[in-house]
């Protein structure tokens, strides 16, 4: 349950950078991580007391490949955006408790998560850690001693996770893309039921990215009834949409009120490759009572919390040539 818990809140927070107290002291920053801590960042592999498994495994070289360092761990792509990392085992015999209890993930099918250490720009500057999310332990050559652990696939559930409802999978996924090459398109989810609750994940997280505020004129209505439930201004709106089969990334999605999400849509703006809003002339030869889009022209986008989730360039290039109103 423990390790469920943790693995749950370390997808929700792909990319997240974290001090080294928040990692060793999770329990006090983050509770609803169910752990005391993600890592003590002691040794690279971390095996807690009350788990036969590895919860997270720590690089320092990953990031930083031009670090003096006895482990040169190697974060890498494939053609199809996944990351890889090739990560070395513990000194010592291959059979030792840690490397072990990697191999039974790897048989298990059991994911971990994975922290790098952000470089730094100065020496004075602390200590900074990304979780780069889940990865799954894929095979392990005692040749080269070196693990080789991927993150999600797009279409791959999560393994330690299959009991889990079918929304929190979803949530979990579309997080865990973040950590992953921006794919532009993707096959839909055929059976209406999936794509409900891929919606549904989709909005909870793009809306949390912005605050349920509106990108470009920051508006903001929230209503929070019981039991549980709020009332939302704020939509999730696609970049590249979906009739042209654009993904479900959070780098595909922008938080709109109904207003301007109708007028992206429709072309009225977009977005310059500096992120900034570019109105249509087209805007400026209709009749306009009320209708506030104009003075944004030249307004910088409201930023995500995750610097990783902002809208990528490629989504933004496709939108400017084919959706918008150039004249």
């Amino acid at each position: 349950m423990q390790r469920a818990s943790a693995l749950a809140w370390a997808a929700r927070n792909t990319l997240r950078v974290l001090s080294a107290r928040e990692l060793k002291s999770t329990q006090a920053s983050y509770p609803e991580a169910g752990v005391d801590r993600i890592h003590p960042l002691i040794e690279g592999i971390y095996k807690p007391a009350w788990s036969d498994l590895p919860l997270s495994v720590w690089s320092t070289h990953a990031l930083n490949p031009s670090a003096t360092e006895p482990y040169p761990d190697r974060l890498q792509f494939d053609a199809d955006g996944v990351w890889f990392l090739d990560y070395h085992a513990k000194d010592g015999s291959p059979d030792s408790a840690v490397n072990r209890g990697l191999i039974a993930c790897q048989e298990r099918g059991e994911p971990v998560i994975v922290v790098l250490s952000e470089p730094k720009r100065r020496s004075s500057d602390p200590s900074l850690y990304r979780l780069q999310g889940l990865g799954l332990v894929r095979s392990f050559d005692p040749q080269s001693r070196l693990f080789h652990l991927t993150g999600f696939a797009p279409a791959e559930s999560l393994p330690s996770l299959q009991r889990a409802d079918p929304y929190l999978r979803e949530i979990l996924e579309v997080r865990a893309r973040l950590a992953n090459e921006f794919l532009i398109r993707e096959p839909r989810p055929v059976l209406a039921s999936m794509r409900k609750q891929r919606d549904a994940a989709l909005r909870e997280l793009v809306l949390h990215e912005y605050a349920c505020q509106c990108a470009v004129c920051r508006a903001e209505f929230q209503l929070r009834e019981p039991p549980g439930r709020a009332l939302v201004e704020a939509q999730a709106a696609h970049v590249v949409p979906v009739e042209e089969d654009g993904s479900d990334d959070l780098r595909n999605t922008l938080s709109l009120c109904p207003r301007h999400h109708w007028a992206f849509d429709k072309g009225l703006f977009t977005v310059d490759e500096t992120r900034r809003v570019l109105v249509s002339p087209a805007v400026l030869r209709a009749r306009r009572v009320r209708f506030d889009l104009e003075e944004y022209d030249g307004q910088d986008l409201l930023k995500p919390n995750t610097p990783g989730a902002e809208p990528d360039s490629s989504a933004l290039e496709w939108h400017r040539a084919h959706a918008f109103r150039a004249t």
